[in-house]
């Protein structure tokens, strides 16, 4: 005797077996170490992997350490707020929005610069000179 075929037997052929859910995690792109050294060089931004439509920072932090060797040379201190608009005012011709906001984001975001910050150092102006300090909100949020 043949089975008969219906319309609710077509669908369970037809659809996808539920498999179990899997215990292995599903992203499996190899973990990368940090650096041993927190320097920042022009060559380790150029060297690390970055999305297809980020822009290039390394030539801006070069430029910005050509600029201003005190603020971005080897030895950090914190940035006073709106420092990005006034570089922009300032030198318009040497850095385009989109690199400078990246570039002084991961500045911003460095190792050697979280740890200056949470030292209490006060923020600086772009010819070098202390100005306010950092709020301890801005210092307890580094520690976080």
């Amino acid at each position: 005797m043949t089975p008969i075929a219906t319309e609710d037997a077509t669908e369970d052929a037809t659809a996808t077996p539920q498999t179990a859910p899997s215990t292995e995690p599903e992203h499996t792109e190899p973990e990368t170490a940090a650096p041993a050294s927190a320097e920042l060089t022009a060559e380790a931004v150029q060297a690390a992997p970055r999305k297809p439509d980020a822009p290039a920072i390394g030539p801006v932090l070069e430029r910005l350490f050509e600029l201003y060797p005190k603020l971005f040379g080897g030895r950090f201190v914190p940035l006073k707020l709106g420092v990005f608009h006034e570089l922009l005012a300032l030198h318009p011709e040497a850095f385009n929005k989109a690199q400078l906001k990246a570039a002084l984001a991961f500045h911003a975001r460095s190792t050697r610069y979280l740890e200056c910050v949470a030292a209490g150092l006060p923020r600086h102006d772009l010819s070098a000179q202390a100005l306010e300090p950092v709020a301890p909100r801005a210092c307890a949020a580094r520690h976080r």
